[in-house]
């Protein structure tokens, strides 16, 4: 999002009406460092952020992400309720689909803070 955001600020033409916004002062410093970092105003910056999330393309990128780690987990939870009992040579294969679901449960976890 960060990269979208910066994309958008540098491209703005449009006009300019006023607001006001009050923000916390640390979250100021670091929005003012980090438009400083990339070269572009504080105000774009914000402005790109708003307008990203009023499209939501970020949303809807973490919803198919979402769609797509809930049926690789539901698959990989099938693989090892149907392994039950299993031989020593499929003991290795089993763990390596163990951790494999463990990692995408936990990816899964992280894209839903955002949805």
């Amino acid at each position: 999002m960060r990269k979208k955001a910066v994309e958008l600020a540098k491209g703005q033409e449009d006009e300019k009406v006023g607001i006001s916004l009050k923000i916390p002062k640390n979250l100021k410093d670091r929005l003012q460092l980090f438009s400083e970092q990339e070269n572009v105003s504080m105000n774009s910056l914000i402005t790109s952020c708003i307008e990203l999330m009023l499209d939501d393309s970020c949303g809807n990128i973490l919803k198919q992400i979402d769609i797509v780690l809930t049926d690789e987990i539901a698959e990989l939870s099938d693989i090892l309720n149907r392994q039950g009992y299993i031989e020593m040579e499929e003991v290795e294969e089993y763990e390596k689909t163990k951790i494999t679901l463990d990692k995408y449960l936990s990816l899964l976890h992280q894209v839903r803070k955002f949805i």
